[in-house]
């Protein structure tokens, strides 16, 4: 066997040391990037809009957006969540009630809701979380609850702002209600 290798060596001529194998002019062509690409495709977009010869181009006429709003009363971040009046999940809940009655496009103070449309709207999946969440936001007066027995539309929600809120401090006493000596 080592015959065989040693006259197929012998008769072996070296080739040269590099081949090129790509033609002489070929060149590889590669996007810079996706954001230089995007950025080219708009300057493009902006050099073939013809340029308006009015001195005011006419304004939009809708400055709030349509969808995706939501207007916030600035005493919630300043007061109620630095007191801590949003213990668990009560903020959620709250926050779902506010988005959709004080925080809606026309503004309102009341919704009726069930309790199977607070859970939807808040992503609290339970009944009792979201029965908790409501008698801690009406003890502390950021949502009055009217309920109509029997009716199966669900309880009408008054949603308040913490100034507007009436609530008793269990820590201060209260001149018009008598002590209980316990």
């Amino acid at each position: 066997m080592k015959k065989q290798t040693e006259e197929k060596e012998a008769h072996r001529t070296p080739g040269p040391k590099f081949r090129n194998v790509l033609p002489e002019g070929f060149k590889i062509r590669r996007s810079p990037s996706p954001m230089a690409d995007m950025l080219n495709a708009a300057a493009a977009e902006r050099d073939a809009e013809p340029t308006s010869t009015h001195p005011n181009p006419p304004q939009p006429t809708r400055i709030a957006p349509a969808r995706d709003f939501n207007k916030r009363a600035n005493s919630l971040e300043r007061e109620a969540l630095p007191k801590g009046l949003f213990p668990g999940t009560s903020k959620k809940l709250y926050d779902a009630l506010y988005l959709r009655t004080r925080g809606a496009h026309q503004p309102t103070r009341t919704i009726q809701a069930t309790k199977r449309e607070l859970m939807a709207w808040s992503g609290i999946k339970s009944k009792n979380t979201i029965a908790v969440n409501l008698q801690i936001l009406t003890s502390i007066g950021l949502v009055v609850r009217q309920i109509e027995i029997g009716d199966h539309d669900g309880s009408v929600y008054e949603i308040l702002l913490p100034e507007e809120a009436v609530q008793s401090d269990p820590t201060q006493p209260n001149p018009t209600q008598p002590r209980s000596w316990v």
